[in-house]
């Protein structure tokens, strides 16, 4: 008779993939050393994952999920204002990215090319706290302000997270 995997193997390799393809993504982590951090065997890791490719379909997926319930979480509470639900969208996916421990993109695919300059940090960026209430602030006034016109000045974030604010009708 054939052993059975343990109960949870899956989610536990895929818990160990997450995390690494978090902290060093996903090209520059192979198998081996999923296999070596999970401390499970080659055999089980093909069990619930015929290829690194399949692997990586179930992160993504997994990622999908969790956002997917952020988002759903935050219209259900918000009510049936199609205005609210915007704003309260705004400030859960807001209240994520500015969390320490958020790590970027789920689908960031290599590790943080060398920064060209040293006046700027190499790695992803993260918005800091007052974009993202600079954000939220947009999403209210568009939700619940009067009708934008097109002299109406728009607040863009700009390189350092910073609210610049630029009239595109000079630019038309």
């Amino acid at each position: 008779m054939a052993r059975q995997p343990a109960a949870g193997a899956r989610d536990r390799i895929l818990d160990v993939a997450s995390r690494l393809f978090l902290e060093h993504g996903v090209h520059p982590v192979g198998l081996q050393q999923i296999i070596d951090e999970c401390g499970c065997g080659k055999n089980l890791l093909y069990t619930h994952f015929a290829s690194k490719d399949e692997l990586v379909v179930a992160y993504l997926r997994r990622c999908r999920r969790e956002w997917e319930a952020i988002i759903g979480q935050a219209i259900q509470q918000a009510g049936d204002s199609p205005a609210g639900q915007l704003v309260a969208v705004v400030r859960a996916v807001g209240g994520q990215v500015c969390d320490p421990g958020y790590r970027s993109s789920a689908a960031r695919t290599r590790s943080p090319a060398p920064s060209p300059s040293p006046r700027r940090p190499s790695g992803p960026r993260r918005p800091s706290a007052q974009a993202a209430s600079a954000l939220t602030g947009s999403a209210e006034a568009a939700a619940f302000g009067p009708e934008p016109s097109l002299t109406t000045p728009i607040t863009a974030l700009g390189g350092t997270g910073e609210g610049q604010t630029t009239n595109y009708r000079e630019q038309l």
